[in-house]
């Protein structure tokens, strides 16, 4: 008997980084992170919000991989 099955646990974890995305989206975060050196180098604040959505959505696939092939371990 499982408390919580995987497919629950992914769910919590994509709204959570949805809303990560989201908050990104704000004018005050995109000005802090303008700061860090990495996206000194992206140029517009646009394209930082790209970056930061494109690093959620592989996160995202990665963990939907992994959770998929835990899943499928724990049925046999």
């Amino acid at each position: 008997m499982e408390i919580i099955s995987f497919s629950d646990i992914y769910q919590h974890i994509t709204l959570s980084l949805i809303l990560v995305v989201a908050i990104t989206w704000s004018d005050a975060i995109k000005a802090k992170l303008s700061s860090l050196s990495f996206f000194k180098s992206i140029n517009g604040l646009f394209l930082q919000a790209l970056v930061i959505t494109f690093v959620i959505f592989v996160i995202l696939i990665g963990m939907s991989v992994i959770f998929k092939e835990l899943e499928k371990t724990e049925k046999k």
